[in-house]
This record gives C-alpha cells, structure tokens and sequence, in this order.
C-alpha cells in the first residue's frame, strides 16, 4: 500500500500536484507485527452470532488494528445506502445532520470500489485527483468539514464483486494510520465483507439455517476414534471449569500520565508591574529564591507624595498650635489635622512595607515549568495573582484513569507496573497511594477514576504529562466473577434499549 498527503507548499515553488489515493498491493506472505491481532480479529467478526455484534466489531473492537478517533459503517443493502454504526452512538438518531450527511455520503460511494487516504488539505484542492468523482469528492469535503476530521481512511467491503459496504475511520488530530496497519487491514476486508454478507443473509432470511443444521435423523454415530476423544474431552471440560472457578490475580489498568503530587505556585505580594524576570522555564530554584521583581516607579511617586503630605500635615498643625491657644475652634482643627496625618502615617508605613514586598520569591524547591514566563515582564499583577509554577522532580507520581466497572478491584498497597510511551518495554514500579473520591470522563476512556501511584524510584529522565499504559495488581478473584461482571454490565447497557 502507498500514502501519498498533500503538504504546505512554500512561498515562491511550485505547489505538488494532489496526493494519489491509495493504492492496494498484496503481498504473498503477512509480514506485519500484528498478524496475529488481525487473525484474531478476522475470527471474532466471522463468528459474531448477530448483525449487531458485527457492527460493534467493525466500528469498535477494530482499534486494535487501527488507531482512529471515529469509525462509521456504511452499508449497501436492498437498494438502499446508509449509515449503520458508528463507534460512539448504540443507537444512531436518524434525524441528525450528522446522520443525513453521512447518508448522503452512502449514496455517493454506492459503487466505489477504491480504498483512500484523504486529507483536508487534498480535499480542499481545486485540482481533480486520478479516480475520485467529484460530486464524491464535495461529499466528502463537506462531512469532513462538519465532522472537524482532518484525515479520513475509507475502506470498501467488496464480496463477490458487490459493494456490501465502506469503512469510513476518521482522525481529528494530525494522527494517520501507520502504512502497515492500513494494508494489514485491507488485506482483511473480504473477510469482513463476507461476514457482513452471511449476517445481513440470516438477519432477512433466518429460513436459510435449515441448509446448515443437520435435521433430526439425518446424523451419523460418532466414529470410534472421536468415540476414544470424549474422556479427554471431559477432562479438558473440567480443567476448564477449574481455571473459571480458581481464584488468581489480575491486572487491572488503564492510560497513565506522570504529574506532581503538590505543585506550588509562586504569586506576588502585592498589585503593581512586573519589571524584571529573573528565571526561565526549567531553572531550579530554591526555596525564598527572588523569581522576579516589581517595577518600583509608581511606589516611589506614592511615597514621595505622602511625604510632602506629611510634612505639609505637621506645619499646619505647628501653626495652629502657636496660634491656637486656647480657642476651642482652632483646638478643633488641630484635632482634625492629627487625625489626617495619622492616616497619612499610616498610608506611609504601607508604602513602606510594599517597598520592601516587591520581590517575588519561590515558596518551595524545585524547577520552573510555566512557559514563557520571560514574556511576564511588564504585565501589571494582582496580590496572590498566579506569578509561574514550580515543581519538585521528588514529588513526580503516576495517574491511572480505570474505567468505573473495574475499580471496585483496586485498593491501596496495591503494586503496579507504569509502561511509558516513550519506553514501552521496561515498566516502572510504582505502589497505589490513594484513589481520587469522585470520576471524571476522559473522551476515549469514558467514565473514569483517577489512581494516584507513587514511585519507588524515580528515573532522572521522567517529566511531567508523560503518557503511557498503568497496570496495578488486583486482589484475587475468579475469571467466573470477571465474566460475570462484564456480562451484567453490557446486559444492564444493552436492556436500557429493549
């Protein structure tokens, strides 16, 4: 298979022509990785017991193939095109403009056969591309416009030279499928397309099992050497009931992202405007450490002003108090002019104390990670207004979101195993500190409880917003009590319809 996506053309060249679709090229032996997963995954659609089952396969289960933010199925049956399933909906709104534009594309693809790999820069292209209609092409442009993808891989299912119907995977950010996966996974769409076929056929015609089943009397005793396979087969049974029914630990887990257990925000004192920044992002700090300074102009002005107010204060009062005498009127306005020097003293020893406040200093040890914070200078700043942040690299722990239907297995102590991205293959110790008291959704995840794990030792190359897999150690339980458990949950979800 070969991608071919527009890129930005500089200023002054000649822009590219307009990226080819994608071309099939099938290769004798599968030499791709996850061929395995792809079987695997071929076998699970080929043996799904309903329609429905399928198109929750197709639309979700195949993200351990490719990594997409959305997936549609189109479907071509009975002289009609439409959208079937996508991966976030059970059930599809039919009045929804997100639906009828969908349903416009299904007509348009109703016998394309070619796989492509769009992106919103090619689509946008006034140029025509080899072998994409253009009334497709508005269609397609207008969907990817309304749905916010900026790529789009679209897969025909073709059985027995019929279209059956289209993948359609979408992907919001700058993310594509890899080469391999995508021709890993056009290498599978007869089978998926023959799936599709064999269930639509029983979905509409439930008549044509009696051409499957063998009819009462029609069968034959068991040969001896099957006869000899049913004590194995009986023993098989039993150690299969054994390992339902014996408890043994668990892995549970969920996307990891390393974070700060306290990070500390430095702040000013009082209002006024930065005037010098004195770290960058990454500078360690230590603690009471000057990070920045406040312009002092304005207070100087304020404190030169209230002076001179108190001076001229003190020579009121000197004056009325030679002249004064005894007179009640003149004590009066001597009172009057104590009292406002009073408040000018205390308007003064404010100043004062700002002057010496000016300085914003670290509350803590630990490194700078606000970014940009040399651009702060000059900006005017409230009292406790957030100056930068600050982290200890000693205080670094990981954060793994387990869905909701599995965290009643995780508890504290519990030891667990943090695989990064950027080291997939050596995973970090780490032990449960403490469970986060309240869920939170996550867009891929769904619902969600934040799992605090602290390390036993943390690497000098770790940084904050990391991201990779977290496995933690469960209890012992039974995979009857796993079972079990998933199947009340889907029943509950899939009653909620019925």
């Amino acid at each position: 298979m070969h991608f071919s996506l527009q890129s930005p053309v500089a200023a002054g060249t000649e822009p590219p022509p307009p990226p080819a679709p994608v071309s099939l090229q099938t290769p004798q032996v599968p030499e791709v990785p996850g061929f395995a997963r792809a079987v695997e995954f071929s076998r699970r659609a080929l043996e799904s017991k309903s329609l429905d089952e399928l198109y929750y396969i197709l639309t979700n289960d195949v993200r351990v193939l490719i990594d997409f933010d959305q997936a549609l199925l189109i479907l071509h049956a009975g002289g009609r095109s439409r959208l079937v399933a996508t991966n976030n909906q059970l059930q599809l709104n039919d009045r929804s403009r997100f639906v009828k534009i969908a349903d416009q594309l299904a007509d348009e693809l109703k016998e394309f056969r070619r796989a492509l790999l769009l992106s919103e820069q090619t689509i946008h292209d006034p140029r025509p591309i080899d072998g994409l209609p253009e009334s497709i092409r508005e269609t397609f442009s207008s969907f990817m416009a309304y749905a916010g993808s900026r790529h789009i891989f679209v897969v025909p299912l073709i059985h027995q030279e019929l279209v059956v119907g289209h993948l359609i995977f979408q992907f919001i950010g700058e993310k594509i499928p890899k080469e391999s996966d995508a021709t890993q996974f056009l290498k599978l769409s007869n089978f998926l397309a023959a799936a599709l076929t064999e269930k639509m056929l029983l979905k509409n015609k439930p008549d044509l099992l009696s051409f499957i089943v063998h009819r009462e009397g029609n069968h034959h005793s068991l040969p001896d050497r099957w006869k000899r396979l049913i004590p194995a087969g009986a023993l098989l049974l039993v150690g299969l009931i054994a390992l339902l029914l014996f408890p043994m630990g668990f892995d549970v887990g969920g996307e990891a992202e390393i974070s700060c257990r306290d990070p500390q925000m430095a702040f000013p004192s009082v209002d006024g405007i930065i005037g010098e920044v004195l770290v960058r992002e990454g500078d360690p700090v230590k603690r009471g450490q000057v990070l920045a300074r406040l312009d002092s102009e304005e207070l100087n002005i304020e404190t030169l002003r209230l002076n001179a107010e108190h001076g001229i204060l003190s020579e009121e009062m000197n004056r009325v108090s030679l002249e004064a005498g005894e007179d009640p009127a003149s004590l009066a306005e001597k009172k009057v002019l104590e009292l406002r020097r009073e408040a000018v003293s205390n308007d003064l020893r404010y100043a004062h104390w700002k002057a010496r406040a000016l300085e914003i200093r670290s509350p803590c040890d630990g490194i700078v990670v606000t970014r940009d914070v040399a651009s702060l200078a000059g900006k005017r700043v409230k009292a406790g207004e957030p100056f930068c942040e600050l982290i200890n690299p000693a205080d670094l722990v990981a954060f793994i979101y387990v869905p909701e239907d599995r965290i009643d297995s995780v508890k504290t102590g519990q030891p667990a195993r943090i695989y990064l991205n950027s080291n997939p293959t050596s995973g970090l110790e780490a032990q449960v500190e403490d469970l986060a008291p309240m869920t939170e959704f996550r867009p891929r995840s769904g619902n969600v409880c934040r799992v605090r794990c602290s390390f036993a030792t943390i690497p000098g190359d770790l940084k904050i917003g990391m991201k990779g897999i977290g496995k933690i150690r469960s209890q012992d339980t039974s995979l009857w009590d796993i079972l079990t458990d998933r199947f009340t949950n889907r029943w509950n979800q899939l009653s909620l319809h019925f």
